[in-house]
């Protein structure tokens, strides 16, 4: 687990049985793998102590900040334009006279849980694509300098995924892998498939 560097920039004395709280800041993004964590206080013995061998303290099976499972529950089209149906079974479709965006919906189990979207790291590609010709296998990637919490109802967009006139009109079948670098911590990541068959009129 990658630390900041901590320095006390003011002097305190501890009285007998007295603590002192050293507070770190843990960058979620810079954690590694489970295992165990050692603490050492007076690393350079520059503190005057009747004692310097019980200095370190070890913390156990520290975890990689996941306690979710990730999982995709929706894959579609939305239109950028009107008339804005979306796509899928039972819809009309997607019109192929206007640009749409290719849209991934998941889902955290439990709930209650949060993972980090870290920048740099994909949230998910397509692995399947009817304009892979066209345009490759796409990766929708965190952008931004900062990590993203995802909550609950997390989803991202690949925006003008799908510009006018690519397909002509029928039934086509997307494939998404979500999380498919395994960048994401998650307790989970054997259920990251999602198919859809998306119509296009």
């Amino acid at each position: 687990v990658a630390f900041p560097p901590f320095v006390a920039t003011t002097d305190f004395t501890l009285a007998p049985g007295q603590t002192k709280p050293l507070s770190l800041t843990l960058d979620p993004c810079a954690a590694g793998n489970a295992g165990d964590v050692s603490f050492r206080v007076d690393p350079d013995n520059r503190v005057r102590e009747s004692d310097e061998s019980n200095n370190s303290f070890t913390v156990p099976s520290v975890t990689t900040l996941a306690d979710a499972d990730l999982v995709p529950t929706l894959l579609d089209l939305w239109t950028q334009g009107p008339p804005s149906s979306g796509s899928g079974p039972g819809k009309p479709g997607a019109p192929s006279a206007y640009p749409a965006n290719l849209v991934v919906s998941m889902s955290l189990s439990p709930p209650s849980g949060r993972l980090v979207w870290c920048p740099g790291v994909a949230l998910w590609r397509e692995t399947q694509s009817p304009l892979s010709g066209k345009y490759g296998l796409r990766t929708l990637r965190n952008e931004g300098s900062t990590p993203i919490v995802l909550g609950p109802q997390a989803g991202g967009a690949l925006q003008g995924a799908f510009a006018a006139g690519d397909l002509s009109p029928g039934q086509y079948t997307w494939k998404v892998l979500v999380n498919p670098d395994g960048q994401i911590r998650e307790t989970n990541a054997g259920n990251n498939a999602i198919t859809a068959t998306i119509y296009i009129k």
